[in-house]
């Protein structure tokens, strides 16, 4: 065995080799419509009873798709998920459809229905989050998703 400080006991070892990602890359949201596309891809049991079927292809895909029935599918996907019985599930939800910035005025009203009703007060922020960050959206452009998914997790986080 390799004499190292951490096999000889020492505990700082870790401490000084364990930093390895900068603040800035620890403190960088996660990609949710990713998060959400590999939930609704193969969706728990617990979903599956409340009703979340899984998405015949990747979400992003559905959600860039040209035929309007495969984006509205998605969007009912997401929609499955925001109603859902696992909070952190509809706290996915609700950052992805902030982080998509797809806002017509029926999708926000729902949104803000729905943020009103969540008994969940983590849900209850990402949908204000996400609302927030709707309604200075210009689009769902990908150039825009990260400072978008920026905007929701300080606001979530309270910066």
């Amino acid at each position: 065995m390799v004499d190292t400080d951490f096999s000889k006991g020492n505990p700082m070892f870790w401490q000084k080799n364990s930093q390895t990602q900068s603040t800035a890359q620890v403190d960088e949201p996660p990609d949710f419509l990713l998060e959400a596309e590999q939930i609704l891809a193969r969706p728990d049991m617990l979903s599956m009873a409340a009703g979340i079927e899984p998405t015949p292809r990747p979400l992003r895909l559905m959600l860039s798709a040209v035929d309007g029935t495969e984006f509205d599918s998605a969007i009912n996907s997401l929609f499955a998920l925001l109603h859902g019985p696992n909070g952190r599930y509809r706290k996915i939800a609700a950052f992805a459809f902030g982080q998509f910035g797809f806002n017509p005025e029926p999708l926000t009203e729902i949104l803000r229905d729905r943020c009103a009703a969540d008994p969940a007060p983590d849900v209850q922020r990402a949908l204000s989050a996400a609302l927030m960050a709707l309604q200075a959206a210009s689009g769902p452009s990908e150039a825009s998703q990260l400072a978008r998914r920026r905007q929701m997790w300080s606001f979530y986080r309270g910066r």
